[in-house]
C-alpha cells in the first residue's frame, strides 16, 4: 500500500446490503491500513407501482444483476426495506427486483417512500436526523406473519418500522398507510426523547403523539389516522378530532377508563 510493504490481516465485513468491504488491520499498531469496497453498486432512478395502485419514483441501489430497495436518504441515513418470510439462511432479503423500473413488491415499493417521507418530515419539520436524532438507518420490515401463512392485522415499532400482510377482506397490507409509517417512526422518537413506558397512561400518551405526528405529517384536513390500511372507504382506526366516532376511543377525560395493561389496551 503506497509503495510500502505491510503485514496485515485482512477481514471482509458486511455493514449493510450496499457497505461490504475488504479491511485490512496493522497487526502492530491495530489501526486499518486501507478498506476497500467489495460493492459494485450505482443508485439508479427506478419506478413501481405501491399497494394503493400508484406509479412512485425513488432510487435503488445495483448489486450485481440486481437492484436492491436501499437508498441513503440523507449524508447520515441509509433506507432499507426488508421482507418476511427469512430465506434459508434465516435472514430477512431485501426487497430487490431485476429491473429498476418493474418487478417490485408493491409492499417494499410503499414501505419505501413512506419512510422517505417520514424521515423528512422529522428532519425538515423538528430538525430531527432520523428516530434518535443521529442518523441511524431506517430499517423497515413488510409482509410481516407472525405465523408463516397466517395474515397479520398490525404494524409496530420494535426499533424497525415492521408492517403485516393485512387480513382481506377488512385490511390491505398496512405498508399502504402513509400516516401508520409516521405513527411507527414516532414511536421511536418517542423512545429516544421522553421514553414513555409502553404501559398504562404512559403508553395511551405514546400512542397519542405518535396518532398526532401520522396525521400532522400526511393530512390534516379530517384528522383521520389509519384510512389507507382498510380496504373499505370510509373507514379509519382512530379519529382525532371525533375520538369516540370508531366505537372505542374516549373522548374526554370525564370518559377515562382503567383497563387491562396490555399493548392493545394502551390504544
Amino acid at each position: 500500500y503506497a509503495d510500502i510493504d505491510h503485514y496485515a490481516y485482512k477481514a471482509s465485513v458486511e455493514i449493510s446490503p450496499t457497505s461490504v468491504w475488504d479491511v485490512f488491520v496493522d497487526p502492530f499498531t491495530s489501526k486499518i491500513i486501507t478498506a476497500t469496497s467489495l460493492v459494485m453498486q450505482q443508485s439508479t432512478p427506478s419506478s413501481g407501482e405501491d399497494l394503493l395502485g400508484n406509479q412512485r419514483s425513488f432510487r435503488s441501489f445495483k448489486n450485481g444483476e440486481s437492484y436492491l430497495l436501499v437508498d441513503d436518504v440523507s449524508e447520515t441515513t441509509q433506507i432499507k426495506i426488508a421482507t418476511y418470510p427469512a430465506n434459508s439462511e434465516g435472514s430477512l432479503p431485501v426487497v430487490s427486483s431485476s429491473q429498476p423500473n418493474s418487478g417490485w413488491d408493491p409492499a417494499g415499493v410503499s414501505a419505501f417512500v413512506n419512510a422517505e417521507l417520514s424521515y423528512k418530515y422529522f428532519s425538515e419539520t423538528h430538525g430531527r436526523d432520523s428516530f434518535d436524532n443521529k442518523g441511524t438507518d431506517l430499517v423497515q420490515l413488510v409482509n410481516y406473519e407472525q405465523e408463516q401463512g397466517t395474515c397479520y392485522d398490525n404494524a409496530f415499532w420494535n426499533g424497525t418500522m415492521v408492517y403485516g400482510t393485512g387480513c382481506l377482506p377488512t385490511f390491505r397490507n398496512w405498508a399502504a398507510a402513509t400516516d401508520v409509517a409516521v405513527h411507527e417512526l414516532a414511536h421511536g422518537v418517542v423512545q429516544h426523547t421522553s421514553g414513555l413506558r409502553y404501559s398504562n397512561q404512559s403508553g395511551a400518551l405514546n400512542e397519542s403523539f405518535a396518532d398526532v405526528f401520522g396525521v400532522l405529517a400526511t393530512d390534516t384536513t379530517d384528522w383521520l389516522l389509519g384510512s389507507d390500511a382498510y380496504v373499505t372507504p370510509g373507514r379509519f382506526i382512530r379519529s382525532l378530532s371525533n375520538p369516540p366516532s370508531n366505537g372505542r376511543q374516549p373522548g374526554h377525560m370525564d370518559n377515562f377508563q382503567h383497563l387491562a395493561n396490555t399493548p392493545e389496551t394502551d390504544h
